[in-house]
């Protein structure tokens, strides 16, 4: 016999089915307010509980900042879940601030962000952060500290993102232990306060990191912008004090910088300098000191760089030697002087010559005869400067089959030495030719009525015609 069941029973039947799980459903919803509400208590904030289709919230404000707790529903393929997020922000925070992972620390997955990244200096945060918003405010606000706050945030879940003024963290999962939520909205409301604009103590903060930041970069990086922003204020002239003291050689600079007699020293032992200092930081250093100081206090940092082995630092001394005409370095010069030893050797000949010290003319005529086409010009220029009628002959020799560049170089030496030789005006000055064969130079004197010879070596100049200056093809 079959069993006919009514219609109207199972109606009653699936009701109660649904109430039942209504019912199992609501207690559980009324369990979780009430740990809602004790996490919102302790928050100081108000709490709204579950009712028909709002979700429960917490939603307060603690210091200027605004305090939100919701359930959010999200999918994984066909299945939804709820998950619990967390969002504190304050108008306060830059709503151009953007800082979120460069990559997930969950999958090693690289994700794909605006070319805008702005890399504050620091090696690991700027490899593991992608950061966006004005530079200043960004590194008075991410010390050390915050940096390693915002570093394990990302890391730990604690924190998806930062954007348009507001901290964002998603949790899959749907939290409901009251502690839990209270620790992690006191992290983020700490993490917001350490972010908030620094307004007016901008340059507070910038000298404060310049000074502490176990990053040379960091430090560096304060320090020029806080001199860069903040011109001549108290705070940028101090930090620049605190400066000095670094032990980054590349920071003592910066600081020497923007400050007057009180940076001197501090060039002068940055230029000295022989180890752990970059040749750039000693030259920069030694550009500073020649610009600022008085010639005194730059020419005995002169005399030891003369002597530097670092070339790069040395051939700005040598350049020092000529802006301050430092006519005591020539005996240093000399010694540097090598013909085989170009392009040195063509910097501290081009020296000699505006030194204007005839005592280089021997060493001059040494390199003369150097196989590099550049180390030999510059003798021959050098030579123009300071060399005698005895040094024409030479130059004369050397260009003898060189290139047009050489000879002209070489007219315009021997018409500088017949100009500054007393007695000679333009085209007084001329070699001998066969007309007098025993000598190889001749300058007119119409005062004495007569003309003074220099002689050549007999066998050397004998029979042989000598070119005149109009001759040298320029």
């Amino acid at each position: 016999m079959d069993l006919i069941v009514p219609t109207g029973f199972l109606v009653i039947v699936g009701a109660l089915v649904v109430l039942m799980l209504i019912w199992k459903d609501s207690a559980g919803s009324r369990r979780v307010d009430e740990l809602w509400r004790e996490a919102a208590d302790r928050l100081g904030a108000k709490f709204t509980p579950t009712q028909f289709v709002l979700n429960r919230a917490i939603e307060g404000t603690y210091e200027d900042m605004a305090t939100h707790v919701r359930p959010y529903s999200y999918s994984e393929g066909e299945e939804w879940h709820r998950g619990t997020g967390f969002l504190v922000s304050s108008h306060r925070v830059p709503p151009s601030l953007v800082l979120r992972p460069q990559k997930s620390f969950v999958e090693d997955v690289k994700f794909a962000f605006s070319p805008a990244d702005v890399e504050i200096g620091a090696e690991e945060f700027d490899a593991s952060v992608y950061t966006r918003g004005e530079r200043t405010y960004l590194l008075a606000v991410l010390d050390h500290e915050t940096r390693e706050l915002l570093l394990d945030g990302f890391k730990s879940g604690r924190l998806d993102q930062i954007k348009d003024g507001a901290l964002v963290c998603k949790r899959r999962e749907e939290v409901q232990d009251p502690s839990e939520i209270v620790e992690r909205v006191r992290w983020l409301q700490n993490l917001a306060k350490r972010l908030l604009d620094p307004g007016d103590e901008t340059p507070k903060r910038l000298a404060a990191n310049a000074a502490s930041d176990p990053s040379a970069g960091l430090r560096l990086a304060n320090l020029t912008t806080l001199q860069r922003e903040f011109p001549g204020t108290r705070t940028a002239t101090g930090a620049s004090r605190v400066a000095l003291a670094d032990p980054a050689p590349e920071i003592r600079l910066a600081g020497a910088a923007v400050l007057r007699q009180e940076g001197f020293e501090t060039f002068s032992k940055l230029a000295t300098a022989r180890d752990g200092v970059d040749p750039k930081i000693r030259v920069e250093a030694l550009h500073h000191l020649v610009k600022r100081a008085p010639p005194e206090a730059v020419i005995p940092v002169l005399d030891v760089l003369l002597h530097d082995a670092t070339w790069e630092v040395c051939r700005e001394a040598v350049a020092a030697c000529v802006t301050l005409q430092h006519a005591g370095a020539v005996p240093a010069l000399l010694a540097r002087l090598d013909r085989d030893g170009a392009p040195e050797a063509a910097v501290v000949a081009a020296a000699l010559g505006d030194l204007g010290d005839s005592r280089a003319e021997p060493a001059l005529l040494t390199i003369l005869r150097s196989p590099d086409l550049d180390v030999a010009a510059a003798a021959t220029e050098a030579l123009g400067r300071v060399g005698s009628v005895a040094a024409v002959q030479p130059i004369l020799d050397r260009i003898a089959g060189m290139p047009l560049r050489l000879k002209a170089e070489a007219r315009a030496a021997i018409e500088a030495i017949q100009v500054r030789l007393t007695g000679a005006d333009s085209g007084q000055l001329a070699l001998s030719d066969a007309a007098h064969p025993s000598g190889t130079l001749a300058l007119a004197d119409e005062s004495k009525g007569g003309q003074v010879s220099l002689s050549a070596d007999e066998e050397r100049g004998a029979g042989r015609e000598r070119p005149r200056i109009a001759e040298i093809e320029p």
